[in-house]
């Protein structure tokens, strides 16, 4: 767990500010979802479960930025 929580550390403090609670949520889901596949591939284990996967889904959908009909595009 130390070693994932280093690795994504790592990333947010590549990118000092994030222009949304949206944008960091997929960098991070991303990252731990690349980390899942190498140790599912090494041991046949998920870090992520399909079902956790769905909610993150659904969490990155609530956060995104909804767009304004009032603005023409």
């Amino acid at each position: 767990m130390e070693c994932v929580n280093s690795q994504l550390k790592k990333r947010t403090r590549l990118i000092p500010v994030f222009p949304s609670e949206a944008s960091l949520l997929r960098l991070l889901t991303a990252r731990l979802m690349d980390l899942s596949d190498e140790w599912e591939g090494n041991y046949g284990r998920a870090y992520i479960s399909p079902e956790k996967l769905e909610i993150i889904a659904e969490v990155l959908k609530a956060a995104a930025p909804q767009p304004n009909p009032n603005i023409a595009a």
